[in-house]
């Protein structure tokens, strides 16, 4: 028993700045939509040298309304954002993790 009790104790870690979490308000009902993000495995590089180097596409979907929240975030090479684009709603707090 003290064996499993250690186990259900213990939590992996996450690397410090990996995860991101992002809140959105549908712009139709209302409805705050929260989305994490894992920006080891979710942002998409651009190779170009002019503009930002990462890119996260997502599109969201409530649990009140079949309305799409179509976002666009875009980083810089050091992962911290450049600018971002929504449509169908509105952008909520961002937090980094």
């Amino acid at each position: 028993m003290g064996l499993f009790k250690k186990r259900a104790k213990k939590k992996p870690k996450r690397p410090q700045g990996d995860h991101m979490e992002i809140y959105v308000k549908c712009g139709r009902c209302g409805e705050i939509i929260k989305t994490h993000i894992v920006m080891s495995h979710e942002l998409m590089p651009t190779y170009e040298e002019q503009g930002p180097a990462y890119i996260l596409k997502k599109e969201l979907i409530g649990y009140n309304c079949q309305n799409r929240v179509r976002l666009a975030v875009f980083f810089d090479a050091s992962k911290r954002i450049l600018s971002r684009d929504i449509t169908g709603g509105t952008f909520g707090e961002l937090k980094e993790l």
